[in-house]
């Protein structure tokens, strides 16, 4: 059975300095369509892989208390559907735009393979909206992931 990633690109259009209690985000990317699967940067970046890395960098952190409804519904309705089958997504996780920049660039990241869509797609694609929708993209960015088998 294959591995799948999927979750949505969150927007907040305040800046760090500008966010007060009634700041929020919205959801402008689903993952989706990227075709995502337990690669190496899935792996690296929030331990969705078969054999996941025991730290990965950005795992285990849950979703964002302050979460797009988008993001809210999917994971209640995981919720709703693991009670009842005891199966469903898993692994939810999230990072901030400007945290997974910094940890592809590290020596250690692995490689952005040139094919079509996956990571470097979704990467390339959120460079984009980053540059085009905020003043400061690396904190009013954010993915949130999850997996399933």
């Amino acid at each position: 059975m294959p591995y799948s990633v999927t979750g949505w690109v969150e927007y907040n259009g305040m800046t760090l300095d500008e966010r007060d209690k009634d700041s929020s985000w919205q959801p402008v990317l689903s993952l989706e369509p990227f075709f995502l699967h337990g690669d190496a940067i899935s792996n690296y970046l929030f331990g969705l892989a078969k054999d996941p890395y025991p730290r990965p960098l950005f795992g285990y952190r849950g979703i964002p208390t302050d979460c797009t409804d988008v993001v809210r519904a999917a994971y209640k309705e995981n919720q709703r559907f693991y009670r009842k089958y005891r199966d469903g997504w898993f692994g939810h996780t999230h990072a901030e735009w400007g945290e997974i920049c910094a940890a592809l660039a590290r020596p250690e990241a692995p490689e952005l393979d040139q094919q079509l869509g996956g990571w470097p797609a979704v990467i390339d694609t959120t460079t984009v909206l980053g540059s085009r929708l905020c003043s400061q993209p690396s904190s009013q960015l954010r993915i949130v992931v999850w997996a399933s088998w």
